[in-house]
Order: C-alpha cells, then structure tokens, then sequence
C-alpha cells in the first residue's frame, strides 16, 4: 500500500484467504498494488469499500501487477480481490482473498500547546520542550489562605488546557500535590484535555470522587455559604507535580510533559 508521495506504508507478501488487516493513510490518495506470482493470470474483481474498481488499473508499465487508487473518507472497511487463472481448465479457476482495510495509526505524541491560568514565571510553550516550572499567582494565593473563605471570593485557581497536536491521540494526566519534605499530599488523575480549577473540590464532580487522599483526612477548607464546594488547604503544600502524558494513536509512541508549580 502506498499513498500520494510514494510511500510505503504497508506490504504483505504472505496475505491469508482472510481478514489480513492492510493500512492506508486516511484522506489522501492510496494505491493498492497487486503482485502476481504467475504473471498470466490476471484479477477479475476488485472490491474496494464495495466498489469495483477491476477496471481502473493505473499501472501501465509491465504485465505482472497491478495499481488501484482510491481516497478514503472511513477509518475502516472491507475490501477483497478474486484472481482469474491463465488457463479455463485450472484448478481452481479463481483464488478470492478477503481483508480489512483499515487507517493506519499515528505516531504523534507531543501537544500543540498547554494554557495554564493563575500562574507566573513560566515559560511560553514550546511541542519539543518536556520540562516547565511556574509559581502560584501570589492574588489566589492570598484568597486560598484566608482564614475564612465565603461564597463572595473569587477562588478560581489553576487550570489547564490541553491542545493536542493529533486528535487520534489521547492524554492521562496526573498531579501530585507534595509538601516540604517531598512526601505525597493528594494524588489526582484524569483523562480530560481541561482540568478546571486543581485546587478546588466540588463534591458533586466526578474529579473529586476519584481523588486518591494519602493522609486519613484531606486537607481542605470550606467555603461559607456554599455547601458543594471546597478548596484543598495549600498551607502545607509545597508545591504540585503535573505530568501530562501523551500517548500516540498506535499505542507505542509516548512523550511527557512535566510542570513544577510552587505553591
């Protein structure tokens, strides 16, 4: 199988009867080439997402293979071929192969940006830069460390948007809230691309059930007036570790990001 430039980007040279998975490169034009062991005998049929296409060989140069084009607009589909012997008298007269046709997996793991809120002393993003360091917003921090928080305060802290450079990828994110000693706090995971506000629990969110809490209680405090929400108590929190791991379409590809954000 080769796309528009010529690449390669899959061969088989042993295909089964059946369901041999064949990848193209979705979006763009993909020849499917056929090589014939007995260069006289020749395909009768050609299925290609249900169309027969035994008539739009492209290959005009020699007599042993044959090019089909197409341009796929579905990640998966069904294809087959039946190949017609030289001879009417042969057993068997034709051979048919099934098989999926099927997008082939990127390789992209990196983001096309990180916006983070609240935060100062960082550096702008960069897709090939894995290590960044920021300190809270000295405003949030002196809301968050009020020894009474009400309803009225503006407790919008820390969040993140993540941009992906390859919608097919995926990313898991993780935090780790840690004091002066290095120790663990709290532990947070998720898969969303925005992670709204770390430093504040909302009983109702799903994000707040799924906190893994290291020491008995949680360190938190509440907020007067407001019986849903809470924010974590950073007195003791030195700073918090954010890694947000990237994982590329193929499931092989991997990358890290990693912020450091000093409370």
């Amino acid at each position: 199988m080769k796309q528009l430039n010529n690449k390669e980007i899959h061969k088989t040279s042993d295909l089964p009867d059946n369901n041999d998975i064949i990848y193209f490169t979705f979006g763009v034009e993909n020849t499917l080439k056929l090589i014939l062991t007995n260069i006289y005998s020749t395909p009768s049929v050609i299925n290609i997402n249900n169309v027969n296409k035994v008539a739009d060989n492209s290959n005009t140069i020699d007599k042993y293979s044959y090019s089909y084009v197409f341009t796929p607009n579905y990640f998966k589909t069904s294809g087959s071929f039946t190949i017609q012997a030289e001879y009417a008298l042969a057993i068997p007269l034709t051979k048919s192969y099934n098989f999926i046709l099927q997008k082939l997996p990127n390789k992209i793991a990196t983001l096309d940006d990180v916006i983070i809120t609240n935060v100062t002393n960082i550096n702008r993003f960069n897709k090939n830069r894995n290590y960044y360091s920021s300190i809270l917003n000295k405003d949030v921090k002196s809301v968050l460390t009020k020894t009474s928080i009400t309803n009225t305060d503006n407790i919008g802290n820390i969040s993140f948007h993540i941009k992906k450079t390859d919608p097919y990828s995926t990313v898991h994110t993780t935090m780790e809230y840690m004091d002066s000693n290095g120790d663990y706090i709290i532990f947070k995971e998720t898969i969303e691309e925005f992670i709204d506000n770390i430093l504040t629990l909302n009983k109702n969110a799903g994000s707040y059930k799924t906190i893994v809490i290291l020491p008995i209680t949680i360190p938190k405090k509440l907020i007067q007036n407001d019986a849903n929400t809470e924010v974590i108590n950073i007195t003791g929190i030195s700073n918090i570790r954010v890694k947000i791991n990237v994982i590329a379409e193929n499931k092989i590809v991997k990358n890290t990001y990693n912020y450091i954000i000093q409370i």
